[in-house]
């Protein structure tokens, strides 16, 4: 037999194949070799970390994917039924969007399917969601007629709290039972803290204006916390590259090493204390879809993979691979 081939996937569960071929070929009667030229077994069967969830868009706006930064594990999942951009995603439910089908309806996959799982009180595209101890909250965004200044928990039908400003295409930051909310359309330096019982008070203004733009945080090795944007559109429409970081409890945001390129309409989530930013429109109108990751280190962005589609406005969390592998259905690979 020849050596195993390498396995299909380094976690979640593969396969990898041996074959082998006639030493001697049967003449005058000999006996004709047995068995079959080709065998197989399972491997990568240890369970994959948590990987980041990736879905809709624009250039991309029914497809969803995973990609796992510690094993580079890209699996596609289920397509949506509907197109998705401008929406919310928190686990695997998904909320509002551009299309007039979405913008009242959130979408879980069960069992390898999206199906609709609850209707919302009113139009959401361009908001922003928070994952509280009540559910998932969203605030904010375009509605039917203009600004959604409300926020909901989804699936309860009611208000949760009024927000403090007009709040569109804004970026939300976990910061355990509260979250920042960062620039917006029409507030474009505010950055201010929200928690579940509403506007707690307003932080030090971002340096540079910005709406469509991704956020983040992590912790430093000395204990401290630190708020992330990066990208986005300023007052005057153009697309930025600038990076902008905030230690907890400084009194002003400081410059940092610019994204590789000015984009817009990214994502971005914190897994393993690591902030990752996705896609976006760059300055050429092209769908990027490169994968980048802050280094805390060296204070630069370093590119760690490749979605399987360019896109922007799309949306992105973290998700255990080991309890949706089977509930989801993905087909992944390594790359």
């Amino acid at each position: 037999w020849s050596s195993w081939s390498s396995c299909s996937a380094t976690c979640g569960g593969g396969s990898q194949s041996a074959t082998r071929q006639m030493a001697i070929q049967a003449t005058g009667g000999g006996e004709l070799c047995q068995g079959e030229p080709v065998k197989s077994q399972q491997c990568g069967l240890t369970q994959c970390d948590s990987g980041l969830l990736i879905s809709g868009g624009k250039g991309a706006r029914t497809s969803v994917e995973m990609f796992v930064p510690s094993t580079n594990l890209s699996c596609s999942l289920p397509s949506l039924p509907d197109n998705r951009d401008g929406h919310s995603m928190s686990g695997l439910t998904i909320c509002g969007g551009a299309a007039p089908s979405a913008r009242t309806t959130c979408l879980h996959l069960s069992s390898g399917q999206w199906t609709v799982s609850h209707t919302l009180t009113q139009d959401r595209v361009g908001h922003s969601s928070w994952e509280s101890d009540r559910g998932v909250v969203l605030m904010g965004g375009w509605g039917g007629w203009g600004s959604a200044l409300s926020s909901e928990v989804v699936g309860q039908g009611r208000a949760a709290f009024d927000m403090k400003y007009t709040t569109e295409e804004a970026c939300a930051v976990s910061d355990g039972d509260s979250f920042l909310l960062t620039g917006g359309f029409n507030s474009k330096q505010s950055v201010s803290r929200y928690d579940a019982t509403g506007y707690v008070g307003d932080l030090p203004r971002l340096n540079e204006g910005r709406y469509q733009h991704g956020c983040g945080a992590y912790l430093r090795q000395d204990g401290a916390r630190v708020f992330l944007v990066a990208g986005g559109t300023d007052a005057d429409y153009n697309t930025l590259s600038s990076t902008e970081l905030l230690v907890e409890g400084s009194d002003a945001w400081t410059i940092s090493t610019p994204l590789p390129r000015a984009v817009f309409g990214v994502s971005e989530v914190t897994l393993g204390n690591i902030v990752y930013l996705t896609g976006g429109r760059d300055e050429n109108a092209n769908e990027r879809s490169e994968i980048l990751a802050w280094s805390e280190e060296r204070k630069e962005w370093e590119e760690v993979g490749k979605m399987k589609v360019g896109r922007y406005y799309h949306a992105m969390t973290t998700i255990s691979v080991k309890e949706q592998m089977s509930v989801a259905r993905m087909r992944c690979h390594n790359v």
